[in-house]
């Protein structure tokens, strides 16, 4: 090998090593890790993520970097626990009544003994006495999607894989889908009618390939133009902000859905929707639900994910009941909502199962991976699909729940992350 080409592959394992520093676990555990010697399925789960093939640790440099980096985890954990205690500490203590010593503890015991980031110490709520029990029942996000990822393999996704064609699937399905007034890359542009003309109501505005509501835009329709922001257009400029957009990234144009009456009491304007996550047992015939998180919009915002500030409330299936929401902040628990003041928790929706039920018919009905999490909007005509995720948040989960995944899921996932 030239020395360029050492240069390049160290360069390469390098910025591949910088990437990794923001894992929340180390991809190999420490010769005093509790982990290893686990026999409880999420433990067994978390075992199996260190694992992981999508690790890349298939080099000489590759697994060096991972030794490399996993040495030095648990002083970057250490730091960190002293940071989030000094972030958090003081408001948990004022929640709890324990101390920032205490907290600081049992942050650094969960993070040596059995790889839990401190991070995730305080945004799964692991600090609170009703939590703290089960959080060894825990999977991490980084976990959860490297074994959910596993335990697709290389099988396609079928009508989950592209959401330019995610309406076109469902409507040979005869499944309710969001509209596509037109999809624009590049120099390319289909429309629905045709011509490139632009339906005078709300539109919003996606990235085919985008993820957690980045990119999007909410145009709203005033009679005579649209607006963001305070900026207005006319269709023409509209039309030519659009072409720019797709230039950069494949975009989506679609109709502003609206919120059911009863969803829309407990939002700030933009749509919110439910997340449904389903999938299929093995030798089953039909898809079982894994749990419901109701994504709760804030006011200005153009989507609901907790990235761009919404609220995750969870669901209970059997009575439609909300729980208290959870954003970004770690620490802070909606119980209502920050910019209308209308309570959240306890609240008891009633299109909650209209949005379960269809999610059950587009997975047994549609070419999906075992395990989906979609995207449903309650509207006025009924439920709507939006789109479906084959890796969904375990953040949009845990946080919301505070609770442990079903036992029939986890267990599912392990056959299938143990047979890949």
């Amino acid at each position: 090998m030239t020395l360029t080409g050492l240069r390049h592959r160290v360069s390469s394992s390098l910025h591949a090593l910088r990437g990794t520093w923001g894992f929340e676990f180390p991809p190999r555990l420490a010769p005093w890790s509790r982990l290893r010697d686990a026999d409880g399925v999420e433990e067994r789960l978390r075992l199996a993520a260190t694992r992981a093939r999508r690790l890349g640790g298939t080099t000489i440099l590759g697994r060096a970097r991972l030794l490399l980096f996993s040495a030095f985890w648990y002083v970057k954990a250490t730091v960190d626990a002293v940071t989030q205690v000094i972030h958090h500490g003081g408001r948990a203590r004022e929640l709890t009544g324990s101390g920032r010593l205490r907290q600081l503890a049992d942050a650094l015991g969960l993070a040596h003994r059995w790889n839990y980031s401190p991070i995730i110490y305080y945004r799964f709520r692991f600090w609170h006495p009703d939590v703290r029990p089960r959080a060894l029942q825990f999977l991490q996000v980084h976990e959860l999607a490297l074994l959910q990822m596993e335990s697709i393999g290389d099988a396609p996704l079928g009508a989950i894989a592209n959401k330019a064609v995610f309406g076109e699937h469902c409507a040979e399905a005869k499944l309710p889908a969001v509209e596509v007034i037109a999809r624009i890359r590049g120099d390319s542009e289909e429309w629905a009618q045709g011509e490139p003309t632009l339906p005078p109501h709300d539109l919003f505005v996606k990235p085919v390939f985008g993820e957690q509501g980045i990119g999007c835009e909410l145009w709203n329709y005033d009679g005579e133009q649209w607006r963001i922001d305070g900026e207005r257009r006319d269709a023409g400029q509209l039309l030519e902000h659009l072409r720019a957009l797709a230039k950069r990234d494949e975009i989506l144009v679609q109709p502003c859905l609206s919120n059911h009456p009863d969803v829309a009491r407990v939002s700030a304007g933009s749509l919110s929707s439910f997340r449904v996550m389903t999938f299929v047992a093995e030798g089953a015939n039909a898809a079982r639900l894994m749990g419901v998180t109701l994504k709760v919009s804030r006011r200005g915002a153009a989507v609901d994910n907790i990235h761009a500030g919404g609220i995750a409330c969870a669901v209970d299936p059997e009575s439609g009941i909300l729980g208290a929401g959870v954003g970004n902040d770690p620490i802070a628990m909606h119980r209502i909502h920050p910019d209308t003041g209308h309570p959240l928790e306890g609240v008891q929706l009633a299109a909650h199962q209209d949005a379960i039920d269809l999610a059950l018919r587009a997975h047994d009905t549609l070419d999906v991976p075992w395990s989906v999490g979609w995207d449903i909007a309650a509207t006025p005509e009924g439920p709507v699909l939006i789109e479906g995720n084959r890796l969904w948040s375990a953040y949009v989960y845990f946080g919301a729940h505070r609770a442990p995944m079903t036992s029939d899921f986890t267990q599912e996932l392990l056959r299938r992350v143990q047979r890949s």
